[in-house]
């Protein structure tokens, strides 16, 4: 008898999959920022393309998600007419990533996750303006462009990490995952979708030899 962890796996196989493209595009969208030193742009796709790592597990793994907000994501996404994700907030999604540590997740996921959030707040919203003697201070400045570099860099590190700890814990064995993957260079191929329309044949070659790298290490793991 397939179990409500199952069902579940199987009804949000498709928002799994979109949340995997999104995923990988930002993660490329940031290797392609970085290379111009436009390191601001970078560290906000660094952080999204963690971010919708973790919705992605979110839906490979329910049976590890927080009882309300999986009520609130089946009442959403009724039989598939909408797309639930926008219920997610980030929070919710950098706790899910956090308590799966106590599951086997590798708690760099989390760390980095963290990292890249206080990295991109700060790139948004900092330095602040402060006066003091009527002299304007634009500061403090606590972090460096390095930080921006060694966070884009590991954010392939988590990839694999985070999506080999899910295949083995994905209900009906990891097939629903093992299938995404398989399917989300459909994603950065066909001309009708949104990322062959908004991105740059580079961005689109990078995702696609990415799909290709992580599919060879679910292979071999």
């Amino acid at each position: 008898m397939i179990t409500q962890a199952e069902q579940d796996v199987a009804a949000f196989g498709y928002n799994a999959l979109a949340s995997l493209a999104k995923a990988i595009a930002f993660r490329s969208l940031a290797l392609q920022a970085l290379k111009t030193n436009e390191r601001i742009s970078a560290t906000v796709c660094a952080y999204y393309s963690l971010l919708h790592l973790a919705i992605t597990l979110i839906y490979f793994c329910p049976q590890y998600v927080d009882t309300v907000l999986l009520d609130k994501l089946r009442a959403k996404r009724g039989t598939g007419e909408i797309d639930p994700s926008n219920i997610i907030s980030h929070k919710s999604a950098i706790e899910f990533v956090k308590s799966c540590v106590q599951y086997g997740l590798n708690s760099n996921f989390h760390s980095q996750l963290e990292r890249a959030k206080n990295l991109r707040e700060f790139v948004n919203y900092g330095p602040r303006l402060t006066i003091d003697n009527d002299t304007p201070y634009f500061g403090p400045c606590n972090d460096r462009p390095q930080d921006c570099d060694s966070l884009i860099s590991s954010v392939t590190d988590v990839f694999p990490l985070a999506l080999e700890w899910a295949s083995l814990r994905s209900p009906l064995d990891g097939t629903v995952l093992k299938i995404s993957i398989s399917k989300c260079s459909d994603f950065f191929i066909q001309p009708d979708l949104f990322y062959k329309q908004w991105s740059s044949l580079a961005c689109i070659e990078n995702c696609l030899e990415f799909i290709k790298e992580l599919e060879d290490k679910l292979d071999a793991s």
